[in-house]
């Protein structure tokens, strides 16, 4: 696992990064995050950045359904709330902050309108859990190449994004939505890993996720890792 180990050492805060944003087969993760990963954080607001900026849809709705209670507070930030200083300023005020799956180039577009990468950083540093859904997912890592591989489930580039680079948040990139019986996807990712990053990348499916917590990775499913052209796989406890 030396490879996973992040560069950036978030001691007192949390990086999850999903496969999916299905919720009826995210609730393992859910659980380990609210048990395990928040342990000793009570969980009274968590904020919720949707890709295209503008708040609707029935993914936040799903989102607020699974989350809201009457002990915690759920709030979707559109790109018009957070331009306002008063609302970007309640948005880091936020125990968790989700970014929400969609298209990967849309989402990474907005997040650098918006000017967030340092204070999702600074966020994080200071103890905040910052949970990314698919796209949310890849946008943490140091590039978002992967958004189009594989080329089945390939992101569509409709803002002209031509820096490709991500948030770097974590020293691995990342795929969601992982096939496992899909030979064509596996190849595409060993190349992808043989040829065109020295990084490690790793997969998980729909259901599956990372946590990242003081500088570690803990899986939640099966480690899928590709590096240099080669796969390797193995249950984690």
């Amino acid at each position: 696992m030396k490879n996973l180990k992040n560069k950036n050492k978030f001691n007192r805060g949390t990086i999850v990064l999903y496969g999916g944003e299905d919720h009826d087969l995210n609730k393992k993760v859910d659980g380990l995050l609210f048990k395990k990963l928040a342990k000793g954080k009570v969980i009274k607001k968590i904020a919720y950045l949707p890709p295209e900026g503008d708040g609707r849809g029935e993914f936040f709705r799903d989102f607020k359904r699974n989350f809201a209670s009457k002990k915690r507070q759920v709030e979707c930030f559109s790109e018009k709330k957070l331009k306002k200083d008063e609302e970007r300023k309640k948005f880091f005020q936020s125990d968790i902050i989700y970014l929400g799956g969609g298209n990967t180039f849309s989402l990474l577009a907005l997040l650098r309108k918006l000017n967030l990468r340092k204070d999702l950083l600074a966020f994080v540093e200071k103890g905040g859990i910052l949970c990314g859904y698919s796209a949310g997912a890849i946008v943490l890592t140091p590039s978002i190449y992967t958004a189009t591989i594989p080329s089945l489930e390939a992101d569509e580039n409709e803002v002209k994004l031509k820096n490709r680079r991500g948030l770097g948040l974590t020293n691995f990139e990342f795929t969601p939505h992982y096939l496992p019986s899909c030979k064509k996807s596996d190849e595409e990712l060993k190349h992808y890993s043989l040829k065109r990053t020295p990084r490690t990348l790793v997969g998980c499916k729909d259901g599956e996720a990372i946590a990242i917590k003081g500088g570690r990775a803990l899986f939640l499913g099966k480690k899928r890792i590709f590096h240099r052209g080669e796969k390797t796989l193995s249950k984690m406890p």
